[in-house]
């Protein structure tokens, strides 16, 4: 029944967000509509309830690998739109968004310890993944082979499943559309929305036991709960409503970004369910 408390307050907020961020907009109505809708289904999604084993979470984990990946991929696209790599330079159109999402990839990127030294937020989460008795082994088979020079196309069926494969597909798809709808999935389908998704599992983290170690998992989230989610959330939405508030084709990405979350979590729910609730 706490399990149950706590989602239930975190889709409370999850949802004043949504609102708070939908109201940066100007897009039509059954547009937002049909966003708050998708956005409730994601951030109450029954998955979060499912997690009541170590093993069962160890298992989500692996899973979730992928999207912490092509997130990466989102906001390097969101960077690029705002500060093109191109010769001659010529001064960012709207300085003081650059910086600010300057400074989120510098801390995405780099702003991690591990063994000591800067890594990135993602090469720790799957640090902790492993620690808490997550199989990283497809995902970290596919970095080695995308490394190597093969297209990402090709490691992505070769290593990921299909449901890990379609989220990807969609969100480098994205990666690759308008500044405003890069910037709209990255305000609505990221940063607006993975903070709640953390909340719950953070707050449920004392009532998993077993032969795992949680200690860094609880320090990923822990960082991600306090001011860094703050802060990269008000830039999403200064971004929203500076350069896609005006354009419903960006809600539009910004709703295909979440139902493919979705879909992606309806897929994690299956495979966490065929392993024991106790």
């Amino acid at each position: 029944m706490e399990e149950r408390g706590i989602l239930m307050r975190t889709t409370e907020a999850a949802l004043a967000r949504i609102d708070h961020a939908l109201a940066c907009t100007r897009w039509d109505d059954v547009l937002c509509a049909e966003i708050r809708t998708s956005y409730r289904a994601v951030s109450a999604h029954g998955v979060f309830d499912a997690l009541v084993t170590a093993e069962r979470l160890a298992l989500f984990l692996g899973h979730q690998s992928w999207a912490a990946w092509d997130y990466m991929n989102l906001l390097k696209s969101v960077q690029q739109a705002l500060a093109p790599q191109q010769l001659p330079w010529l001064p960012p159109a709207d300085p003081a968004c650059t910086r600010a999402v300057h400074c989120i990839v510098l801390e995405e990127e780099t702003g991690a310890l591990l063994d000591g030294r800067p890594a990135s937020h993602f090469e720790f989460f799957l640090h902790a993944a492993r620690s808490a008795g997550g199989d990283t082994t497809r995902i970290d088979s596919f970095l080695r082979l995308l490394a190597d020079g093969t297209p990402w196309q090709e490691c992505l069926d070769t290593f990921a499943a299909p449901a890990a494969a379609r989220f990807v597909r969609t969100t480098l798809d994205l990666a690759a559309a308008t500044p405003a709808e890069r910037i709209a999935t990255f305000a609505l389908g990221r940063e607006e929305l993975v903070p709640p998704m953390f909340q719950v599992l953070g707050d449920s983290l004392g009532a998993w036991r077993g032969p795992y170690d949680l200690g860094p998992l609880r320090r990923y989230l822990d960082q991600h709960d306090r001011g860094e989610a703050a802060f990269e959330a008000d830039i999403g939405l200064r971004l929203l409503e500076a350069f896609a508030g005006d354009e419903d084709q960006a809600g539009r990405a910004a709703l295909r970004a979440l139902q493919a979350r979705q879909d992606l979590l309806d897929a994690a729910l299956s495979a966490v369910s065929s392993l024991p609730a106790e």
